[in-house]
């Protein structure tokens, strides 16, 4: 199952959430790497807040709330568990950082079975990558739209890729199933 859902939200809800993810209230933390912790390969580095950490909410998870109930609404899912819900936020790198990679590394988000609720915090570059196997071989491609919504089963290998002109900022929420 991969879905792509266009305006989750209200207009008016999704600059109050850009607003709130890409100004001063929200605290970041600093990551090595924004696709695998400890990563060898690569260092692309950039920040992340945990809304949902330990199935404990964040002070800020209330202005994302919506953006999750609209979503099981929509797939009509019922009965679930939210596992962890965090932002990420990807600055554009230099060339010399990224040696002319711009994907990052692939990769599932857990182990255990779940699926991925990834929301675009605002328009930009850097799409996300969904791949049929461990092959990488690609299944979809799905460009950053602010109001966006992309549901997939976590058992997907999939990564995002770099910006080049803009801040990418998503929320990545994994619920199980």
């Amino acid at each position: 199952m991969i879905k792509v859902i266009d305006n989750i939200v209200t207009k008016k809800e999704q600059e109050k959430i850009k607003s709130i993810l890409l100004g001063r209230e929200l605290p970041w933390y600093y990551l090595d790497d924004v696709s695998l912790k400890d990563n060898p390969n690569e260092q692309k580095p950039g920040l992340s807040h945990y809304f949902i950490h330990n199935t404990n909410p964040s002070d800020h998870f209330k202005y994302i709330q919506n953006l999750i109930i609209n979503t099981f609404k929509k797939i009509k899912l019922k009965e679930v568990a939210i596992i962890q819900s965090r932002g990420f936020l990807q600055l554009p790198l230099s060339n010399n950082l990224l040696k002319g990679k711009y994907v990052d590394s692939p990769h599932i988000d857990m182990l255990e079975k779940h699926l991925v609720f990834l929301y675009y915090v605002n328009d930009s570059d850097g799409d996300t990558v969904i791949y049929k196997d461990k092959n990488l071989k690609i299944k979809k491609q799905v460009k950053p739209k602010q109001g966006r919504m992309l549901v997939f089963n976590g058992k997907y290998w999939h990564s995002g890729s770099q910006p080049t002109t803009g801040v990418r900022c998503v929320i990545n929420t994994n619920i199980r199933i």
